[in-house]
């Protein structure tokens, strides 16, 4: 027997029809259906928490910032509503209220081990790594097999140079998933730290066989470059510029690495290729504008 409605709550099929539309992705049905039973029921949080996720979902992120505002007024202890809220203050980089937020999902479900992670990216965007390690050790608690929570933290732990540390997690995650590039480019990254170099080389080019983006190229670069071996890091960005041809980066890493060897003139191109992709980048132009300088090109 389906409930009937009241003038505050909505009948249980009501909400029924919704979350089927929402988890059967059916956005625009699922929006045209919250939108008037949040119009019949203000009142109601649940369906402006399920308003809030669908326009999560659309990318609509300052209407599901109203929305969900709203749905945690009404459900003061729903640890969902809380942690979608965080989300859409994280995604706009209003750190602080997001850190509030995924503090507040936890005091209301401890075990939420998504809302911890978050709020270790959170104090990792503010450079409070501490914290963030913190973060990234309690949501392993509660999901002790999750890659992305054993990278982030060793990325923090390695950033605090806690090397042997940010090692084993790294190891960690590739136990797990063998062929994670982001984990193989950190533990690369440690090995160099450490001084183990060939360890470094070989973690990078393990990364670039995998199939890496420009990151892997850039260090292992630096990596032969600082070792004397300019040919071999030439060899290097050109292959990144191969693999990657429209990384405004990796145009930029060989003319930068030209000019420093003191061939100005082959830079120059690269300078011209970088901005041809990506017009916007001021600091190529400044390059550019000192690398013509250097050559007696004068506007």
């Amino acid at each position: 027997m389906v409930k009937t409605k009241n003038n505050t709550n909505p009948a249980l099929d009501e909400m029924n029809a919704l979350l089927a539309l929402f988890n059967q992705r059916k956005l625009p049905e699922a929006l045209a259906l919250a939108l008037s039973m949040v119009k019949q029921y203000p009142k109601h949080g649940f369906v402006w928490k399920v308003l809030g996720a669908i326009y999560q979902a659309q990318g609509a992120i300052d209407l599901a910032l109203q929305a969900l505002k709203n749905a945690v007024l009404f459900l003061a202890d729903d640890y969902e509503a809380q942690y979608n809220l965080g989300n859409c203050f994280y995604d706009q980089q209003q750190l602080d209220a997001a850190i509030d937020c995924y503090q507040k999902a936890i005091q209301f479900n401890p075990s939420f081990a998504q809302a911890h992670y978050n709020l270790g990216n959170a104090f990792k965007k503010q450079e409070l790594l501490e914290q963030a390690e913190l973060s990234y050790k309690n949501a392993l608690r509660f999901d002790a097999n999750n890659i992305w929570i054993f990278d982030n933290l060793a990325h923090v732990l390695y950033e605090l140079g806690h090397f042997a540390e940010a090692k084993e997690y790294y190891e960690k995650a590739l136990a797990i998933e063998p062929n994670f590039v982001s984990a193989h480019i950190g533990l690369a990254a440690v090995a160099k730290a450490l001084g183990q170099l060939q360890d470094a080389e070989d973690g990078f080019n393990q990364a670039i066989a995998i199939g890496a983006e420009f990151e892997a190229y850039s260090n292992l670069a630096d990596l032969l470059h600082a070792d004397g071996r300019l040919a071999e890091a030439e060899a290097c960005i050109h292959a990144a510029i191969q693999a990657h041809p429209q990384s405004v980066d990796a145009y930029v890493k060989m003319a930068v690495f030209l000019r420093t060897l003191g061939r100005v003139p082959e830079s120059i191109p690269y300078f011209i290729q970088a901005l041809s992709i990506d017009p916007t980048r001021k600091d190529v132009h400044v390059d550019l504008g000192l690398a013509k300088a250097e050559q007696g090109f004068f506007l």
